[in-house]
Order: C-alpha cells, then sequence, then structure tokens
C-alpha cells in the first residue's frame, strides 16, 4: 500500500438567506457527493475529512454545495458542519492543499466510471490499471507518476490499511512476488480501477 501525498423526485427549492453566503466543512472521513438530494441519487465525488465547501441550496436534510473545481451537488447535513470559513485556494495552506489534491484525484477518478480496459491506455477514453492512476494525478494534482503499477509503488511512502485515505494507491501482487495491479482507494473501504481486458473503470470493495 503506497500513499501519495498529495486527495427519485427531482427537486429545486431557493435558497434560505441565512445560508447564502456560507460554507460547509466536512466532518466524516469520506463523504459522497450525490446528483440530487436523496441517496437514491448517483455518486458524483466524494469529499474528504475537513474540506472547506460552499454552500448554495438546502432541501429536507441536505445541502447543495458547490466544489472548487465546479462539480456540484449534494451532501446530508448529518456529515457537515456549516462554517464562516472561506474556500481557500490550493496555493494558500499546504493542509488545504493535501485535501484538495486527494479530492480532486478521487473525484476525476469517479468521472472515469465506465470508461473501457485497453492494455497501454493512459487516457481519457480508455485506460489499463496504471494508466487510469497515472491520468487521475497528472490531470488532477498535476504530479506525474511513473507508468507501470510496478515502478508507481516507488512514487510514494508504504502506509497501513488502517491508515489508508482517499486518493492513496493500492497495489496486489495476485499471489506473485512482483506488485501487478494498482488502483485508488476512495474511502469507505472501497477503490476504483480499470480491471482487465473487457471490463470497464469500476468500483469495487477492498475488503
Amino acid at each position: 500500500l503506497v500513499a501519495l501525498g498529495i486527495g427519485a423526485v427531482a427537486v429545486s427549492l431557493n435558497m434560505d438567506k441565512a445560508y447564502a453566503d456560507s460554507t460547509v466543512t466536512v466532518n466524516v472521513s469520506a463523504l459522497n457527493v450525490r446528483s440530487g438530494p436523496s441517496t437514491s441519487y448517483s455518486i458524483k465525488a466524494k469529499l474528504t475529512h475537513g474540506q472547506v465547501i460552499k454552500l448554495t441550496d438546502k432541501s429536507n436534510g441536505w445541502y447543495k454545495v458547490s466544489l472548487t473545481n465546479g462539480i456540484t451537488g449534494w451532501v446530508k447535513d448529518d456529515y457537515i458542519k456549516i462554517t464562516t470559513e472561506s474556500v481557500t485556494d490550493n496555493s494558500q495552506n499546504s493542509n488545504n492543499n493535501s485535501t484538495s489534491y486527494r479530492s480532486a484525484v478521487v473525484n476525476l477518478a469517479y468521472s472515469l466510471l465506465g470508461k473501457p480496459y485497453a492494455w497501454g491506455g493512459n487516457g481519457p477514453n480508455s485506460f489499463d490499471c496504471s494508466g487510469l492512476t497515472y491520468y487521475c494525478y497528472k490531470n488532477a494534482a498535476g504530479i506525474t507518476l511513473n507508468r507501470s503499477s510496478a515502478a508507481q509503488a516507488s512514487n510514494g511512502r508504504y502506509v497501513s490499511k488502517s491508515e489508508l485515505k482517499p486518493g492513496d494507491l493500492i497495489f496486489f501482487n495476485s499471489g506473485t512476488n512482483r506488485i501487478r495491479h494498482v488502483g485508488m482507494y476512495v474511502g469507505n473501504g472501497q477503490f476504483i480501477h480499470a480491471p482487465s481486458p473487457g471490463k470497464s473503470v469500476k468500483y469495487e470493495n477492498l475488503y
């Protein structure tokens, strides 16, 4: 395991004036951003603990938020805290840098779900396993990884499963003494990867 320190019914309600200029802070380790105000809507992105995002609307216990990368969606009010803290730019604070990078990398990975596997694929239309992680880090965080899964294992520091954070890379040896596959941890015991020929980018349970 290697950590790269880097990451129904449609409703439209008027935003309460009290929330017009508010921001919210994520207070759980990983939080789904959905396309509508219900768990029946699809996941558009994932947020990480401590991330500050702009609040734009509310509906029946759900808040509509706007991310710094332009994505908008809905989060459950149980998992965020309203704050007046400003949404910060990547250049302003190293801690926010890490959170922003992780979130951006994971969000990009989510946007690529369903793309077909192709050996040697670097994106944007098809990927192999290391091509997917290479593409996400390069395009979402400006970080250039090594190209193969085995070589990417040298790009960061090793961590235990209990230390995994969204955006970390996980490596598999498939019962051999060599690294043969890589995926990206996205939180809640799940990871996204480009599995094998004939399959598409998907997320699966790690444990």
